[in-house]
Formats: C-alpha cells, sequence, structure tokens
C-alpha cells in the first residue's frame, strides 16, 4: 500500500458526475447561438480543460469567431445550474471520511469561482483543506503548477502526493509534478487511454482507494 500525506482528486468525472450540468449550458448556448445542440456523450468527451477549451470544442469551425458570444450565454446559465443534477459518486464521502488524517485537496481546470461553489453545493467542502480552480497565473493540468502549489501551500513534498483523476490531464499533470497518480476508471475518458499513461493506481470506484492507500 502507498503511503501518502496529501491526496488531491480531480472535480467532474471523478468526484462528482457533473455532465447533464455542464451539457445544459453548452446547449443553451449553443441553442442562442441559432445552433444545433449536442448529445450528453459528445459534449463529456470535450470535458477536461477548461471552459473556454470545451466551449470551442462544441462550436462548429463556422462559429469559432463567436467564442465570446458563446462563453458569456455558457456562464450566465452554469452560475444558476452549477448543481441541478450534478452529484458526488458513490463511496465518494465515505471515502473522503475515511481519509480524515489525510490532507487533501480539490484541483480543477474548471474555474475557481465554479470549483468552489459546486464542492460547497455538493456537500463535500468540510472534507478538504484546499479547493483549486482554474486561476490566472496558474497553468491548467497537465501542468504539473498547480499541484506544486497545493504541496507548497499544504507543506507537503510533491513525492508524498497522489493526484486523482478520470482524465489523461489529472495523470500527466501528477507526473509532471513528480507526484504518484490514481486513474479513475468510472469517470468521463475512456479506460484504455488512461492505462496507456502507465498510472501508479488504477481504481473502478472511488471506495477502492481504500485498498491501495495507508490510512
Amino acid at each position: 500500500m502507498l503511503e501518502k500525506d496529501l491526496l488531491i482528486f480531480d472535480l467532474d468525472g471523478t468526484l462528482a458526475d457533473t455532465r447533464k450540468d455542464i451539457a445544459g449550458a453548452v446547449n443553451h448556448a449553443l441553442e442562442h447561438l441559432g445552433l444545433p445542440v449536442l448529445d450528453l456523450h459528445t459534449i463529456t468527451s470535450f470535458v477536461g480543460d477548461g471552459i473556454t477549451r470545451l466551449m470551442q470544442r462544441a462550436l462548429p469551425d463556422s462559429a469559432q469567431d463567436r467564442l465570446d458570444e458563446g462563453l458569456d450565454f455558457f456562464h450566465a446559465y452554469y452560475s444558476e445550474h452549477l448543481a441541478d443534477f450534478s452529484r458526488p459518486y458513490a463511496g465518494v464521502p465515505e471515502t473522503l471520511a475515511y481519509f480524515k488524517n489525510h490532507k487533501k485537496a480539490v484541483f480543477s481546470n474548471k474555474q475557481e469561482k465554479y470549483t468552489v461553489a459546486l464542492i460547497e453545493q455538493l456537500g463535500l467542502r468540510p472534507y478538504f483543506d484546499f479547493v483549486l480552480g482554474g486561476r490566472p497565473g496558474l497553468a491548467p493540468k497537465p501542468e504539473g503548477d498547480g499541484i506544486h502549489f497545493l504541496c507548497r501551500r499544504l507543506s507537503c513534498p510533491p513525492a508524498t502526493a497522489l493526484m486523482i483523476g478520470d482524465n489523461t490531464t489529472d495523470i500527466r499533470a501528477g507526473k509532471a509534478a513528480g507526484s504518484s497518480t490514481c486513474a479513475v476508471l468510472y469517470g468521463y475518458k475512456d479506460p484504455a487511454t488512461l492505462l496507456a499513461l502507465r498510472p501508479d493506481l488504477v481504481i473502478s470506484s472511488m471506495e477502492e482507494l481504500k485498498d491501495f492507500v495507508k490510512r
């Protein structure tokens, strides 16, 4: 079993299933731009690199010049509908409570105001020492800067941290920071793509983390 001082969790697709609310905001924007809406699976495949990249991927090539307009519609809707359907995955609160003696943080590429608000609305804020989202001046995942920031803030060397996530950006960020990595297979990305990056741990449910990390 791994001995780790700091557990860092991705949000979307790792701690919570947030797909429907994200898709609702994307399709709200597309509708207001007079563009065809997209299905849930397609929008989910765009998640993981922040909202700007999400909307860039959702817009057809012919409408890329309307990105700023689309982002305005997205933010207006999403800020009011963060957690209409979003819920923590099974076993998440119980697993976070199990590791009560560990320092724990959230690290998402989602803008920080949404990351913090969503963690609070999902009732997960008491479990975490720090919640970090996308912010100016901090390189997003797959860069390791955010992990280094959290390690400095929580006084834990990167080698004692474990980055847990469902996206290739999570695994790459952990490796870039010199931290251990845990791939979550129940999230949004294709498991084979994650396994190809050779994460240190692989789990099919959040509760399996208890089997691999020392309490």
